[in-house]
């Protein structure tokens, strides 16, 4: 067709962080920190 541009498109479903203790073997209330992973529902791409 005379006119149309084609451009991609990404679809992401839901993304959701997880918080996991930075600490191995540590009881939730002992640890200092938690580091960000993508988790959930990680980034379904269509």
């Amino acid at each position: 067709m005379v006119g149309i541009k084609e451009i991609d498109i990404t679809c992401l479903g839901e993304v959701l962080v997880d918080m996991f203790p930075a600490e191995i073997g540590r009881r939730l209330t002992e640890v200092s920190s938690f580091r960000p992973v993508p988790g959930g529902a990680p980034a379904n791409v269509a």
